[in-house]
């Protein structure tokens, strides 16, 4: 079982398991979920050597290295938001990027529908414990293009946060949670998770075995992130981020064009958010 609570390096106090910094001294040890997530670095390179290996035996591992290759290169963090909302993100000179638990707290959105509210805060207590609240979700993708059922607006964050504040599931973290069947308290399956610097062994540990000779690169995209627009259905990697973040970690964004508005609202929020990005320097793609 990860153990991440431990002593702080500068003045040799005990850390706490849930902090980023030294109750002690105030030295900063780095967010909980990386610490944590760390220790499974060798069980998550086992399962990539197995994956490999049996691509190996299917006659598919060079398509599996370029599958792993485009992974480690191309891959950004997205998340993806509704017109109305990125508008007005954009627009906000001290707006930060919160998450469920703690908007629905701070009253500034309602809760989920009773069941969905219940999945939610129990799936992030399991996998998170009391640093849960301070989780905020993104997809892994390599053509910048996220989970379009959460949004039509895909926006990519900067790598240097992932690095310093990101990890990943391999996969959505409720059917994560269900698939097998973890209850509060279990461990967690280990090789499952990522710091950012290993996502393209999480991702060919999952997807090597779906990979087969007639697969192409043409094909990778789709394999990493398959989203329709019904969210039961969305297959993808999970990246959670430690702490708010601001429009200043976006580096590129992939917006429906102006003319693809179905309502005059919806045309308004476009054009501010066309505008918004160009005036901040941020990589904007009308799909």
């Amino acid at each position: 079982m990860p153990v991440i609570a431990d002593h702080c390096p500068n003045c040799n106090s005990p850390l706490s398991w849930e902090r980023d910094s030294c109750p002690g001294c105030g030295h900063y040890v780095g967010p909980p979920n990386i610490r944590e997530v760390e220790s499974e670095r060798d069980a998550l390179k086992a399962r990539y050597e197995q994956a490999a290996e049996d691509s190996r035996a299917r006659g598919c591992l060079n398509m599996v290295t370029e599958f792993t290759e485009r992974v480690a290169q191309d891959s950004v963090a997205v998340i993806n938001l509704w017109p109305s909302f990125l508008a007005q993100f954009l627009n906000g000179e001290k707006s930060l990027y919160s998450g469920y638990t703690l908007q629905t707290e701070a009253e500034t959105r309602r809760a989920a529908n009773l069941s969905n509210d219940r999945e939610r805060r129990g799936t992030e207590g399991t996998l998170f414990g009391d640093y849960g609240l301070q989780i905020r979700y993104a997809a892994l993708s390599i053509d910048c293009i996220g989970l379009v059922s959460y949004g039509s607006c895909s926006v990519s964050l900067r790598n240097a946060l992932c690095i310093n504040k990101g990890t990943l599931l391999e996969e959505n973290s409720y059917s994560f949670v269900h698939r097998h069947r973890i209850l509060p308290g279990d461990q967690i399956p280990e090789g499952r998770r990522a710091v950012w610097q290993d996502r393209h062994y999480l991702a060919s540990a999952k997807i090597a075995g779906t990979i087969v000779q007639a697969t192409t690169e043409r094909n990778f995209a789709k394999l990493l992130l398959l989203s329709n627009g019904d969210r039961a259905t969305d297959e993808f990697i999970e990246v959670h981020i430690y702490g708010a973040f601001g429009k200043e970690a976006f580096v590129a964004a992939a917006v429906p064009a102006v003319k693809k508005a179905t309502t005059q609202e919806e045309r308004c929020d476009l054009g501010k958010i066309h505008d918004s990005l160009v005036s901040l320097g941020i990589l904007c793609k009308q799909v």
